[in-house]
């Protein structure tokens, strides 16, 4: 694209999308006992990593981990059946809660404790900057996503946010009991991703681009 419009590299100037931290207010503490909250938001479907979580949460329901994930959000028209099927398998361990109101999502963020962003590897997805991890670590929610290159600009993998080095079901499974077991660890991440939320805040980076 540089070559072709000509554009020398000191002109462009690259931008991560962010979120306001303001609007997700109060953060709430980690709970460190009953069964750990699991959240993901955002449309529902194949495309989306949507195997990954399941496939990741029967290996946990194998073992009788204390997990639960809530999906919000639309399926993809054409996964529909094959979405619901998954989940009626699952249907102790994973809820599907269909689109929600704004503050009703922000009340089931309130009460999770780690946020999936599971999307794959594909040229299109590759260098997104995703809206929801920025949110996610606003409400102190600790994100677990795939190890895209637009997620490793927002978060420090082991500091305030996990990267999935594999896009096996069997990673994802195996840090999700780890943050059932280990509520004090997360509970610190939690903080990271308040504070590291902050670095992507809209009038910071809106300055930047003025």
């Amino acid at each position: 694209m540089l070559r072709g419009l000509r554009i020398a590299p000191n002109k462009l100037v690259v931008s991560p999308n962010g979120a306001d931290p303001a609007l997700f207010r109060p953060a709430r503490p980690v709970r460190r006992t009953g069964k750990l909250e699991v959240v993901y938001v955002g449309w529902i479907g194949r495309a989306r990593g949507t195997k990954l979580m399941f496939d990741a949460m029967e290996r946990l329901q194998w073992v009788n981990a204390s997990v639960r994930l809530t999906l919000v959000g639309p399926i993809i028209p054409r996964d529909r059946q094959w979405v619901l099927y998954l989940q009626q398998r699952l249907a102790n361990s994973v809820l599907l809660t269909g689109r929600l109101p704004h503050p009703e999502v922000v009340s089931i963020l309130k009460r999770s404790v780690v946020g999936l962003y599971p999307f794959p590897a594909t040229e299109e997805l590759e260098f997104i900057h995703p809206i929801k991890v920025c949110e996610y670590m606003a409400m102190g929610v600790v994100p677990v996503c795939t190890d895209l290159t637009g997620v490793r600009d927002l978060l420090r993998d082991g500091v305030d946010g996990f990267l999935l080095k594999s896009a096996e079901a069997s990673a994802l499974a195996a840090f999700l009991h780890l943050a059932a077991s280990d509520r004090n660890r997360i509970e610190k991440m939690s903080a990271n991703a308040r504070t590291r939320a902050y670095q992507f805040r809209w009038d910071r980076i809106h300055t930047r681009l003025n």
